[in-house]
């Protein structure tokens, strides 16, 4: 029985370890996609805004003019790429939001293992100083 017990905390303290290798290897493949989604949302918010510097320039160009159809396109286009910025900056947000809260819930979870394998460590020991003869 006492071998049992003993081999039973080792298969545990191995899974345990297997566990936390595991998520690491997820959490890296993940970071890898978040990283690259993030790098694709700022190149996004960064060719939305440098329309938005040029059609904001266009627009004052406009308004300099007489032609009240041509101030009202502009103001409209310029309107709508508003729209674009405030969405893609949106989505950046949100994305990072998201980034955080997974870095925590990975965090949170290898804490988790980690106090399981030093557990079953502490119990490993235990039991062996326990099964020696003379003490």
């Amino acid at each position: 029985m006492p071998a049992d017990a003993l081999n039973a905390l080792q298969i545990a303290l191995c899974s345990n370890q297997r566990q936390l290798a595991n998520l690491d290897l997820i959490e890296q493949a993940e970071t890898l996609l978040r990283d690259a989604y993030s790098r694709l949302l700022e190149a996004n918010v960064d060719s939305v805004l440098r329309q938005l510097d040029i059609r904001t320039e266009h627009v004052a160009s406009v308004r300099a003019g007489n032609d009240l159809i041509a101030i009202v396109e502009s103001e409209q286009s310029l309107c709508g790429l508003q729209h674009l910025a405030d969405a893609a900056l949106t989505r950046h947000t949100r994305h990072a939001e998201a980034s955080r809260q997974a870095i925590a819930e990975y965090q949170t979870a290898r804490q988790a293992i980690l106090k399981r394998i030093e557990a079953i460590r502490v119990a490993i020991d235990g039991y062996q100083r326990a099964c020696r003869p003379g003490q």
